[in-house]
């Protein structure tokens, strides 16, 4: 796995092909979490993501869709138009350099712009193919940990995983990853 860390001569050298970036929001979740919840969370499950896929993981971008949120202090917003511009911006400069992959993973709900970003994105590339994951689901799976009344959700300095996380970063690792496996098959004849 690489990331911003790493320099442009070692992502040259390492013929690395697939991006992955996390996208996340800052907004009110409740009296007993921190803003950054989504954002958090996005940062924990992406380098593992891009750890499976021996990827290139970008920081991710903190600031989501959350107009619903609107009136809580502290929670910001960005409107559609600017997220889906922001992301494919990133994704068609990845492209420019080579990469043939990129997995946008949504910890955001509200960031129902990221799917279109990404059917335009595939839409407009004919080797490349870009991926949205987004770990939301009508019915909770058994790996959701919800740990709402403990004092280890409640304290930010306190959050590791899987203590404490909402989702429980290794198996949602392992799902997005396979996933995007299955979904993105890098066909340039530039990517091993």
């Amino acid at each position: 796995m690489h990331d911003v860390t790493s320099t442009y001569l070692d992502l040259d050298s390492s013929g690395v092909d697939t991006a992955v970036l996390p996208v996340g929001a800052v907004e009110q979740h409740g009296p007993h979490l921190p803003l950054s919840v989504d954002w958090f969370q996005g940062e924990i499950v992406a380098r593992r993501v891009a750890e499976r896929l021996d990827g290139f993981l970008l920081p991710g971008v903190p600031y989501g869709c959350s107009q619903a949120h609107t009136g809580f202090r502290g929670s910001i917003s960005l409107a559609p138009e600017t997220l889906g511009a922001v992301v494919t911006d990133i994704a068609e400069s990845l492209l420019e350099q080579g990469f043939c992959r990129i997995a946008v993973l949504n910890f955001h709900g509200g960031n129902l712009v990221l799917k279109l970003a990404v059917r335009d994105l595939n839409l407009s590339q004919s080797l490349a193919r870009s991926s949205s994951l987004v770990p939301v689901r009508t019915r909770a799976p058994s790996w959701v940990r919800y740990s709402m009344a403990t004092p280890t959700s409640s304290t930010p300095a306190s959050w590791r995983p899987p203590s404490c996380c909402m989702l429980h970063p290794s198996k949602w690792a392992h799902r997005a990853s396979t996933t995007f496996q299955a979904l993105a098959p890098c066909t340039s004849t530039t990517c091993p």
